[in-house]
């Protein structure tokens, strides 16, 4: 606020001209005058008001770069998140509702817009789901990290329901590593429910977590930082650990697995180090090691 103090009465002034301005539906100008007021104090009212002329403009695009730096905000209260789900409604992001209404079940009418525009697109052509699932199926026969702009292209103008039906279908012959722990993540993010069949195991999506939040990943960090006794080791098993957790997600270790996995990289940077470790405690060292060098190959082709 230390900005705005300077010219108090201009920002007024400016935040008062353009609410004139927006109840009279002058838009653009109504923009013009809050854009000004912005420049003066890049606070929450002055991009809230920019983002409600923005949408009334149609710049539904725009208004959605100009939430960014102030998001946290927006989604700190009922109507903020209404307002940034709306927009994402009117971009096609049925996918990033459907996460928002996972965290803020509360939404109903936002919910219920959701619910009208996917009932909606039941009417329309299968053009658009051939062609998403034509793109999911590029990206399964591919060996590379996915694309964050061609998933940000898969993902809109699909509803959650198609979207799990293509999965499903592109899951059953997938190559890319990358791939399936993406397809995965996204749909425990947007609260996607029933099952998928992947690698000979039925995945629950309603009781799937995101990696951070998997049992099996908690219990090997834990064991790291409960083992490792040099921070240099402990910084290079955790990220070695994270990356190969990531690629094995949805299925992972169990827990006890999850131990010797931690301390099989704690064993080997330990030696790099000249840090001693027991390696009586680990029982399936060969194995663990063998599926860490496929990981690490996949890592290396990139």
């Amino acid at each position: 606020m230390a900005d705005v103090l300077k010219f108090p009465e201009a920002y007024g002034r400016l935040l008062a001209s353009g609410k004139k301005k927006l109840s009279a539906k002058e838009y653009l100008a109504a923009k013009k005058d809050f854009l000004q007021a912005y420049e003066l104090s890049m606070n929450f009212e002055s991009c809230r008001l920019v983002v409600v002329a923005m949408r009334e403009l149609g710049e539904v695009e725009d208004a959605l770069t100009f939430m960014e730096d102030h998001l946290d905000e927006f989604l700190s209260n009922h109507e903020g998140i209404e307002t940034y789900g709306r927009l994402l409604l009117l971009n096609q992001k049925y996918l990033s509702v459907h996460r928002l209404l996972k965290n803020d079940p509360s939404q109903k009418n936002l919910q219920q817009a959701l619910d009208q525009i996917e009932r909606a697109q039941v009417w329309l052509d299968h053009a658009t789901i051939y062609e998403k699932e034509k793109q999911l199926c590029q990206m399964a026969h591919s060996q590379k990290p996915i694309d964050k702009k061609a998933w940000q292209n898969l993902t809109t103008g699909v509803s959650l329901v198609d979207f799990k039906k293509i999965c499903e279908r592109v899951l059953a012959d997938v190559a890319n590593p990358f791939l399936a722990p993406k397809i995965f993540e996204e749909l425990v993010r947007d609260g996607a429910t029933g099952t998928i069949d992947f690698k000979k195991e039925r995945i629950d999506l309603a009781k799937l977590q995101v990696l951070q939040g998997m049992p099996a990943f908690k219990t090997a960090l834990m064991t790291l930082e409960n083992e490792a006794c040099d921070p240099q080791v402990l910084d290079l098993a955790k990220v070695e650990l994270t990356g190969h957790f990531a690629l094995l997600y949805p299925i992972l270790p169990d827990q006890a697995e999850a131990k010797q996995w931690a301390r099989s990289y704690l064993l080997e940077f330990g030696a790099l180090f000249g840090t001693k470790t027991k390696a009586a405690t680990l029982i399936n060292y060969p194995e663990i090691q063998e599926k860490k060098a496929k990981l690490r190959q996949i890592y290396q082709e990139i």
